[in-house]
């Protein structure tokens, strides 16, 4: 270890490991314990009890790549432990102890003085061998297999070697594995890369030769050795390669004496020979390379590698006896069994530890994939099932095409009639309750509930005119029995959804009362398919078959209810498949492989997580939680029915049904396990599977990333009883975002509290926000942050997160302050010299507690992404826990509650738009816009800006398109917005989002989406009454038809439209309802490919708009008319005495749709009250005008027609780049509330740009200025000055009136003013439209519009940063990291790594030549060209004159830097220390500090690695 003394301080300074975590390399059984190799440490798990006991850093520079056992004399639980990676060895010894308090403890010390030591080549297998007498003293020996082909017996006393042989055949092994237990019958076999297995005896060496011959060559596969295996009592040996192949063979004739003997055989020549190996069989079942193989007895188990991620049991017949899958999406690199325990445990990249049992054993769990069998049902020949569903806990009820209704019961597996009913022929619904309450409906509407133990006793009724589109039971207890309440809720034609209220007794009859009627939104497919009842305030929320939710609230009347909320398609389009309460949280799934959580509040559901369980399920059916809190999915993975485990991540239950298109049933806590029913080819199939209600999970360790993790973020600290808690976020390769819990004292430990799986590709950066002004420091963890992360397929988001816990003190627990030394037996073995390393033999036993089981995710009572650890701590620790004293295992505590929010807020999603671009027919989005990924994102806070700008947040994204992003995100909500309160006679009045009055919805926005809506529910429902009578009767005339239709339908639909103030939106609606009545009406069909202006030609009717502009028209000369006392008159003519409009774009007033319908009618507005002063006048001047309209729409209807029809070579929306000849795009988003905009781009590099960050510098009169800083793959970092373009988007906010920002309110704030895009630039950016590009040609400032709408940011014209401020040429290649730091007021100090594995700093110097013009000058450098010997991924400058670098070259080196400012800058870097470290692929580097000043250094890449600098 090298030391570095630095010029002015005699302490030593080093960096020491607090916690790792890294994929799980190796693994071996000792006993009742697992010993797993993690990187550079040993860790210690019981698996009867799955407790992790210890952990110890044995190896310093190497990562353990193998661990081998072996009994330690006569001793009782004893182990003597050989544990090697790369070319180093490690010998320790393992010894179970007894301790007061009964509880089994384990000592782990060196087996030897001499510490870990290292060979000349790469170590491949290690065999202990018997012990040897030499000069009367047992010697333990081992044989140490190298990669070149070599053997060396090695002396475990005195580490060295003793001798080395050397076979024939040299070449590079992949695989080795020794047969035999003592030198002499020592044998090798060896994988080599010419794909055979070669097998020699290192004992069998002459003095006359210089390499031992070889025995025997087996031949066969088509690739690479990986691995391989022989069993002694059977003979057997199987290989593994990377042909995906498994192959045993089976050891015969005298090779089988020389094996078991370790004698060669040899023959008259005096030639050894050797008999041939006979393959028994060859398989193949991994999707990748296998890369293990064991064997045992009765079996054969071998895992995959990459994305295979399996373990697969073969039996001796060459079948797949089972399959084990849990690991997160990468491969398993380490595989041990234990035949005695009938155990199998597995270790994967993902970090995970996984303990599976083997068929055979007593505790083992069943296949996964079910047996099926056909169940015969008792009909006639032209009868068969229909429907089924399953009942109570040991029931299926099937209904048949003859209206029959069956149960089979499971316990005495017989069929019985329940009732027989000719209503419900050849169309039947069935849904049951789950306290056996049995709802059927029929084609003709009518709708029958009855319990299923008294079918007779009955309610029944005639509902609809239509069949009856679905049932759906809610808030029925499982144990009611007698006065029972049940809700059920049926749905009919036209979206008409009634609530019935049952009361049920155990002997009386069934009543069925009608609770209230709803109205669902128009759709093509509407009906409802879940629903759920608030227990809290009875809000019903229904989930409909177009993949929307929809909130109601019960309303007095006999009118409908329009929902008080809808998220349209927010389940895509193929429907929402169930809605859950669990607690206090509404998840609802879907058929887009989605679930998704949310908060059910006073104005509806508010979307806090997007999730999905993995990529392929598709058919989410619904979520059960268990009473452990364990979230299991039912859905359909295209053919097979599966029941997934989202924490242990592994399906329990698959059956092959042929898909999720049929009637189904399941009986999950079946005394004789799940029982599965379903109807295929007309008939009952009904599968067998293990029970999925009670299954045990054997996991040691859970998941942390399936993939690389790419980026790590500290959120803050929390204090969990007196230990602190580090919050950090990271990302990862595998899509997904864990907010992860990091203890370092007394024990280490890593928590995965939350996931976040949301993005659709890899995510890439992250950068956190915190929100100052909320309460608490932003050290503390319970302050809410905005993470923003930003990924592939262009995918921006932001979540809100806090952590809290009920202890929780913001940070530090104040009763143990950091300098307390938290004492612990375990020695960090890299910090402690070789002669401290042997130490005395202390019993040290594991701390006596119970397990942390206070580690809840709110958002998720399990683990929501399948992250494997329920969100939660239960039962285990799924980190690294250290060896405690004697003196806190006496101790015992309940860890309290450490609790995990996430808020989903905003998504800025190129996808997205890119598919709602596509349905409306408008301009794609380019290809390469819509796979541009973020590769850096750095964010601050409005108020850091501006005091007043607090609800703002900016981002600056580096994107792989050569592009430099701004965007900001605007709050919802700001304090001191409190609503009024009215009251009538000391009665406060109820608070509703909306209300109906006198037919009219009316509600809090003073929108008319909510009326539109209603109409449209309404008008349809009195189309479907008269449908069949009237609109489908062959024996009426079509003007007949027409006639009924405009006299009820349109009256209703457009019933108070004279007031309405439209838009484009609502009218399109209108019109949608229209033209599908006369479509209808007409008997037209989609493929007649009738256009909309023949069917009213058709119909002699006009369209929808000449219909409102007729009422609206009239209206308005109707209230001309009318005396100036009226009310109407008043309110029309009347003005606001106070009070100004906010800036922005503004609500449409009645008075400006009036001028539009007289524009659109050829009236002038300045004629109107002159010509409405005569009735007669007025009706003909509308006439003529509507008249006029109706010709021009038509016309204009045909044209667009026509125009879509012909052959276009225009691309669409692509325009070159004048300046740099690509492709630029602009984006221009309507800001809705909480949405990501982006206002600011820059093309400048023209690369891919690779890094961000910013700073902010003050000038003398006080005023802030912001600074962007990039680097790009042209080498090249800019530093840009964003405060102009800042300051006009503030600017904007600022004005109360909506009125043009001039120059002069810019340079009055002290900046530049920055300039909008050009016409012909603005087109190339992004395509504006005309109307677009003319309002920004009518601008005459240069500073762009803003326009605001209640607060929030509506139409933005987006700016570009022309030139930056200064330009760094340090780089010959891509910059890949950058950080700044302040100096002092004036200098600041950047430092950038590259692909020329170079560090570059930089001072910069903020000058002030003219007042409040700041510019910024590099006035100093230095480099270190060669500072790592790979690329480097992080720079990070600290405090105290030292900067942090890490690089894939597995380093992270620490720097000083020496400034000299006066009396000219000079800047001095020298190396201080290095530390390997053992993540491969380092890709993110982050630092913190604690309340007391104690640093802390992260590296992300295959694992996590913490690191704190000390002084010695």
């Amino acid at each position: 270890m090298l030391f570095f003394l630095l010029q002015d301080d005699i302490s030593i300074t080093m960096m020491k490991t607090e916690y790792i975590t890294a994929p799980v390399t190796a693994l071996a059984f000792a006993g009742d314990l697992l010993l797993t190799g993690e990187g550079p440490c040993l860790h210690l798990y019981d698996v009867t009890s799955t407790e992790h006991l210890q952990v110890h850093q044995v190896l310093t520079h190497a990562n353990i790549h193998g661990i081998r056992t072996a009994a330690a004399g006569v001793e009782v639980d004893c182990w003597d432990v050989a544990l090697f990676g790369q070319k180093t060895l490690q010998l320790v010894q393992i010894r179970r102890t007894e301790n007061a308090i009964h509880r089994k403890g384990v000592l782990v010390t060196p087996g030897d003085q001499h510490g870990e030591c290292e060979v000349h080549d790469w170590i491949w297998d290690v065999c202990w061998l018997l012990p040897d007498q030499i000069q009367g003293k047992a010697v333990r020996q081992l044989a140490l297999a190298l990669g070149h082909n070599t053997v060396v017996l090695w002396d475990a006393e005195a580490q060295r070697s003793i001798r080395e042989v050397h076979c024939q055949e040299k070449c590079i092994l992949y695989c080795a594995h020794f047969i035999g237990s003592s030198w002499s019958d020592l044998m090798l076999a060896a994988g080599t890369v010419f794909r055979e297995v070669v097998l020699w005896k290192p004992c069998g060496q002459k003095e006359d030769q210089d390499c031992v011959s070889v025995l025997q060559r087996i031949t066969g596969h088509q690739g690479v050795i990986f691995s391989v295996c022989y069993h002694p009592p059977t003979g057997r040996l199987c290989t593994a390669s990377d042909d995906r192949s498994v192959r045993l063979w089976q050891v015969a004739g005298p090779l089988q004496q020389v094996l078991d003997t370790g004698e060669a055989i040899v023959s008259p020549t005096g030639v050894a020979t050797a008999g041939e190996f006979e393959l028994v069989f060859e398989v193949y079942g991994h999707g990748s390379r296998v890369w293990d193989v064991q064997l045992t007895q009765d079996y054969i188990i071998s895992v995959g590698e990459v994305f295979d991620a399996q373990c697969i049991v073969w039996n001796m017949q060459g079948e797949i006896a089972k399959t084990f899958r849990g690991h997160k999406g990468n491969s398993i690199w380490s595989l041990a069994v234990c035949e005695k325990q009938g155990l199998v445990a597995t270790g994967g990249g993902d970090t995970s530890i996984r303990l599976w049992e083997l068929p055979g054993s007593v505790t083992c769990q069943s296949e996964a994939v079910g047996t099926s069998s056909t169940l015969n049902l008792p009909l006639s020949l032209d009868d068969f099932p229909r429907s089924l569903a399953s009942c109570l806990a040991h029931l299926f009820l099937v209904v048949t095409d003859q209206g029959s209704l069956y149960s089979y019961n499971t316990a005495t597996c017989q069929w019985s009639l329940v009732l027989q009913d000719p209503i419900y022929r050849s169309y039947s619904l069935l849904e049951v309750s789950a306290g056996g309450m049995v709802a059927m409906g029929s084609l003709a509407g009518t709708i029958k509930v009855f319990f299923i133990s008294a079918p007779n006793a009955c309610w029944e009724s005639a509902v609809y005119d239509g069949k009856v589109l679905s049932l759906t039971w809610m808030g029925q207890n499982a144990d009611s029995t007698v006065s029972s309440l049940g809700h059920l809720l049926s749905c009919g034609p036209e979206g008409e959804v009634i609530w019935w209220t049952t009361h049920t007794a155990a002997e009386a009859a069934i009543t069925v009362q009608k609770t209230a009627t709803f109205q669902l939104p128009y759709s093509r497919q509407r009906w409802l398919t879940c629903a759920l009842l608030s227990p809290k305030d009875s809000t019903l929320v229904c989930g409909d078959r177009r993949g929307s939710l929809h909130c109601y609230r019960k309303q007095d009347g006999d009118e409908p209810t329009q929902p008080v909320q809808s998220l349209i398609g927010i389940h895509g389009k193929t429907g929402v498949t169930s809605l859950q309460i669990h607690r206090s949280h509404v998840y609802s799934t879907g058929r887009d492989g989605h679930y998704r959580q949310f908060q059910l509040g006073a104005t509806g559901l508010h979307l806090l997580k997007n999730n999905r369980v993995y990529k392929g399920f598709d058919w989410l059916e619904k979520l059960t939680f268990s009473e452990d809190g364990e979230m299991l999915a039912l859905g359909f993975h295209t053919s097979n029915f599966v029941v997934w485990s989202l924490s242990a991540n592994e399906p329990l239950l698959q059956v092959q049904c042929g898909g999720g298109h049929r009637a189904w049933g399941i009986l999950p806590s079946a005394s004789q396990g799940a029982l599965f029913a379903y109807i295929k080819a007309r008939a009952v199939q009904l599968t067998k599977g293990p029970s999925i209600s009670s299954s045990k999970r054997l996991i040691l360790k859970d998941s942390l990333h399936g993939r690389e993790i790419t980026c790590l973020k500290f959120l803050g600290w929390t204090n969990n009883e007196g230990a602190p808690y580090a919050i950090c976020a990271t990302s990862s390769e595998d899509t997904t975002i864990n907010i992860v819990a990091l203890k370092h004292k007394p024990v280490s430990d890593l928590v995965v509290l939350d996931t976040i799986q949301d993005h659709i590709s890899s995510v890439r950066c992250l950068t956190v926000c915190p929100q100052l002004n909320t309460s608490g420091s932003s050290q503390c963890a319970s302050s809410p942050k905005l993470l923003f992360s930003g990924g592939g397929r262009a995918q921006l988001k932001c979540y809100r997160v806090s952590v809290s816990s009920h202890c929780d003190s913001g940070g530090v627990h104040k009763g143990k302050p950091c300098s307390e030394k938290h004492t612990c037996t375990h020695q960090n073995m890299e910090n402690i010299t070789p002669q401290d390393r042997h130490l005395p033999e202390v019993d040290v036993s594991v701390k006596e507690t119970k397990e942390p089981q206070g580690y809840r995710s709110v958002d998720s009572p399990s683990d929501t992404s399948g992250s494997g650890n329920n969100g939660t701590l239960q039962e285990k620790s799924t980190g690294h826990c250290c060896d405690v004293p004697d003196t806190e295992a006496t101790t015992s505590h309940v860890t309290p509650a450490v609790e995990c929010h996430i808020e989903y807020l905003a998504c800025h999603n190129l996808v997205e738009r890119r598919r709602r671009k596509k349905k409306s027919g408008a301009a794609q989005l380019e290809e390469e816009e819509v796979e541009m990924r973020y590769m850096a994102l750095t964010s601050w806070q409005g108020r850091q800006v501006n005091p007043h700008s607090a609800h703002l947040f900016f981002v600056a994204a580096a994107c792989s398109d050569g592009f430099l992003r701004l965007k900001t995100i605007l709050e919802q909500s700001q304090p001191g917005t409190e609503p009024a309160t009215f009251s009538i006679k000391g009665t406060a009045l109820k608070k509703v989002p909306t209300f109906t009055y006198l037919g009219s919805v009316l509600n809090s926005t003073c929108g008319i989406t909510d009326k539109v809506h209603r109409r449209i529910g309404l008008a349809s429902t009195s189309f479907g009454r008269l449908a069949n009578r009237v609109f489908l009767n062959k024996d009426l005339t079509t003007k007949t038809k027409v006639a009924v239709y405009s006299a009820i339908c349109l009256s209703i639909l457009l019933y108070a439209s004279e007031t309405w103030t439209l838009y484009r939106s609502h009218i399109r609606m209108l019109e949608q309802f229209h033209m599908r009545c006369l479509q209808r009406i007409l008997g037209l069909m989609w493929w007649h490919k009738v256009p909309h202006t023949e069917v009213r030609r058709r119909a002699s009717i006009e369209p929808i708009k000449s219909l409102l502009l007729q009422r609206q028209l009239r209206w308005a000369g109707h209230i001309i008319r009318m005396p100036s006392n009226r009310l109407p008159r008043h309110i029309l003519y009347g003005e606001l005495s106070a009070g100004n409009r906010n800036a922005g774009g503004q609500q449409k007033r009645y008075k400006d749709n009036l001028k539009a319908n007289l524009k659109k009618c050829n009236i002038k507005p300045q004629s109107l009250e002159k010509l409405a002063e005569q009735r007669s006048r007025w009706r003909e001047a509308c006439t003529a005008g509507i008249a006029s309209f109706t010709t021009n729409f038509d016309r204009q209807c045909e044209e667009r027609r026509a125009k879509r029809h012909q052959p276009s070579s225009h691309t669409g929306g692509e325009h070159t780049c004048d300046t740099c000849g690509r492709i630029c795009l602009l984006f221009v988003y309507d800001d809705s509330e909480r949405t990501i905009q982006l206002f600011c781009v820059s093309d400048f590099h023209h690369h891919c740009v690779l890094s961000v960050d910013h700073f902010f510098t003050t000038t003398t009169d006080g005023s802030i200025h912001t600074y962007v800083i990039s680097g790009a793959t042209d080498g090249q970092i800019a530093v840009w000055n964003v405060t102009p373009i800042l300051s006009a988007f503030l600017s904007s906010v600022r004005h109360s009136n909506h009125h043009d920002i001039t120059e002069q309110d810019t340079v009055e704030a002290g900046v530049k003013v920055p300039h909008t895009l050009s016409t012909e630039r603005t087109k190339c950016q992004g395509g504006m439209n005309t109307s677009t590009t003319k309002d920004m040609q009518d601008v005459n400032s240069p500073v762009p519009k803003v326009q605001l709408k209640s607060g929030c940011l509506r139409k933005t014209p987006k700016m570009e940063m022309e030139s930056p401020d200064a330009l760094l040429k340090k780089h010959p290649s891509g910059v890949n990291a950058i950080s700044i730091q302040r100096v002092d007021s004036h200098h600041y100090l950047l430092a950038s790594g590259g692909d020329d594995n170079s560090l570059q700093i930089t001072v910069l110097a903020v000058r002030e030549d003219t007042p409040n013009k700041p510019v910024i000058v590099a006035t100093a450098t230095s480099s270190a060209h060669s500072a790592h010997a790979a690329t480097i991924t992080g720079v990070h400058v600290l405090d105290g004159q030292s900067i942090l670098t890490t690089s894939v070259d597995q380093r992270v080196n620490m720097w000083k830097y020496q400034l000299i400012l006066k009396p000219t800058t000079q800047c001095h870097l020298s190396f201080l220390y290095g530390k390997f470290s053992h993540i491969a692929d380092i890709a993110g580097l982050e630092c913190w500090n604690d309340e007391c000043g104690q640093q802390h250094i992260a590296v992300c890449g295959h694992g996590i690695q913490v690191l704190s600098p000390a002084h010695l």
